[in-house]
């Protein structure tokens, strides 16, 4: 009974409609395009990089008939404009905002590139948490915060920005599946207090 969102990351514009439709038709309810551009290629204007979402988004949208949604990078020169340009696209369902990168780091007492912490801490919603309520309003599509909830008061500061949904992951791999009871526990003590 619970719905199943797919999120799919992909490189070529084959494989994001491939495993789309694979998706699709093993049974999700709808799919997040987990589209992370990292402007890093110092060749590549931010108009392209613009493009590739469109194009990306246009490509699945057109050949799957369940909810998409795009899960972005906060790497834009302009992004609440490009956030309301790719609103503007009828198909697509919303926005997460944001998608989090592979972070490296090094250790120098071996002297080798290592992964830096994989999993998110509560420092990080306020990026999520200044977007949402930027663009709250501005675009006529769902927001979904992402990155850095770890409580319920994150999970409520969200919502309270505009966030139609959030992301709870960290903290359910830190504190285990239990921590989905123990926020929504708090949040409805809160509520009942009100």
């Amino acid at each position: 009974d619970i719905p199943v969102i797919a999120s799919i990351n992909c490189v070529s514009a084959n494989e994001w409609i491939s495993f789309a439709k694979s998706v699709e038709q093993e049974g999700a309810d709808a799919i997040e395009l987990n589209i992370a551009l990292l402007p890093s290629n110092p060749k590549t204007t931010s108009a392209e990089s613009e493009k590739k979402y469109v194009e990306i988004i246009h490509a699945v949208t057109e050949m799957v008939s369940i909810p998409v949604t795009l899960k972005m990078s906060h790497y834009s020169s302009s992004l609440a404009n490009l956030i309301q340009k790719l609103s503007w696209i009828n198909n697509l369902s919303g926005f997460v905002l944001f998608n989090r990168f592979y972070t490296p780091d090094i250790d120098i007492d071996r002297m080798v590139i290592k992964s830096a912490d994989i999993l998110s801490s509560p420092s990080e919603g306020c990026s999520s948490l200044r977007w949402i309520a930027l663009m709250y309003g501005q675009i006529e599509k769902d927001l979904v915060a992402s990155t850095g909830v770890h409580d319920s008061e994150g999970l409520i500061k969200q919502i309270l920005a505009g966030a139609t949904a959030v992301q709870v992951v960290s903290t359910i791999y830190k504190n285990h599946a239990g921590q989905i009871t123990t926020i929504l526990k708090v949040i409805c003590l809160k509520l009942d207090a009100t």
